[in-house]
């Protein structure tokens, strides 16, 4: 008949007395008690650490298989993301800047972005402290269609540095042109700045 649940025993550990071969006392088991199977311990938990070695080899594979999907993905970004810049990458060598320094600033940028992330209110509160460069670079990746906080957007125009300046004005244009109505002054100020890249931003932003 049925076995209850509650009378059931999943396994017994049974102890071979000396003098007894613990190999003979398995294979009698198997042959005289039906319905059980007796195997030594040993082999149980070296069949049980087999196949967690197998897991563990597994979830290693699939680890390794994250990563290199995630680094392609990176890799293809930037890629994508140098094309675009192209005429940027070109001014810059045209004025003098080696390969190197060209290549150094994208991956400086590209290292910042990744650890901030683009979520506009991190990139404000760590503009105000950033060094001048760091600072242009977080605001050349600023996302499309994302305003900004309008003191910190006073904060940065009131810098002399074209470093600051030559991307923020670049950002107001393209993403938020409306908030040079409320910062004439300054711009008309930057039109007369000793960066030509300046003057010509602020002059596109009071047209």
């Amino acid at each position: 008949g049925k076995i209850s649940a509650d009378r059931a025993i999943s396994s017994v550990m049974v102890k071979v007395a000396e003098g007894y071969s613990v190999e003979s006392v398995c294979n009698d088991i198997n042959i005289h008690v039906r319905r059980v199977e007796a195997t030594r311990s040993q082999s149980m938990i070296t069949g049980i650490a087999e196949g967690l070695n197998n897991v563990s080899h597994i979830v290693g594979i699939l680890m390794a298989a994250i990563w290199i999907l995630a680094l392609a993905v990176l890799a293809l970004a930037f890629i994508l993301i140098a094309n675009e810049r192209k005429k940027e990458f070109a001014i810059l060598r045209v004025m003098g800047a080696s390969r190197a320094m060209v290549a150094g600033s994208f991956i400086t940028e590209s290292l910042i972005i990744s650890l901030i992330g683009n979520d506009p209110d991190v990139m404000e509160s760590y503009l105000l402290h950033a060094k001048p460069e760091n600072a242009g670079a977080i605001l050349r990746r600023w996302p499309a269609g994302k305003h900004m906080n309008m003191n910190v957007l006073r904060s940065l125009l009131g810098t002399d540095d074209a470093n600051i300046l030559v991307p923020l004005l670049a950002a107001m244009r393209a993403n938020f042109p409306a908030s040079a109505s409320g910062n004439k002054k300054r711009l008309t100020e930057l039109e007369h700045h000793h960066s030509a890249a300046v003057r010509a931003w602020a002059k596109k932003l009071l047209r």
